[in-house]
């Protein structure tokens, strides 16, 4: 089973009244009773990961998870499970992606120091940046965002899960015609559509 595979099955064994439980949740509630596939990690310093082993997958909450708001919560979800395409990226395309972020400022403008002085959602790492972005699209005003503030990442993002059998949202195909002739989604599952709907 893909990881997408197994996302699909994780978020649909907690869709519903259960998933929408865990936006607004407290630590303690969470504790005494977590969601299947959702674990708490005490000593974290982030809100959440992701991660696969033994054919599963689980998403670890930090303590700082339950002080945000239950938008932000979604967000940092999505965020999570839009990583696999991240990690599914070959090291010249990682290349790509940062001579991209050095020489067409697809993120945005540098910083002096030559970092990304602020990408989508306040991301100023390359990999977290192209991982906001294809979360972002499945939001409708976040994928707005997307085409006003980073329209280049937007299309490069796009592009890289097209070629590499992601699903991406119909809107977005339909500003990118051209993907149509590679776009086959063998990784079917549109985790963030399950999120975002």
């Amino acid at each position: 089973m893909s990881k997408a595979e197994e996302l699909f099955r994780l978020i649909c064994e907690v869709k519903g009244s259960s998933l929408n439980r865990l936006w607004t949740i407290s630590l303690e509630d969470f504790v005494e009773d977590p969601l299947p596939g959702f674990q708490y990690e005490p000593k974290a310093h982030w809100e959440a990961r992701v991660e696969f082993s033994d054919g599963k997958v689980v998403v670890y909450l930090g303590p700082k998870f339950f002080d945000l708001s239950p938008e932000s919560r979604k967000w940092v979800i999505a965020h999570e499970f839009a990583h696999e395409l991240e990690s599914s990226l070959t090291p010249e395309e990682v290349n790509l992606l940062l001579d991209k972020v050095q020489k067409e400022e697809i993120f945005g403008p540098l910083a002096k120091d030559g970092t990304i002085a602020l990408g989508p959602n306040g991301q100023y790492l390359p990999l977290e940046c192209a991982t906001e972005t294809y979360a972002m699209m499945f939001d409708k005003e976040g994928d707005e965002l997307l085409k006003k503030r980073w329209p280049k990442a937007r299309r490069f993002v796009a592009e890289l899960a097209a070629k590499k059998g992601f699903v991406l949202p119909k809107k977005v195909l339909k500003d990118y015609p051209d993907l149509k002739k590679f776009y086959k989604p063998h990784r079917g599952y549109s985790v963030l559509s399950l999120l975002a709907g």
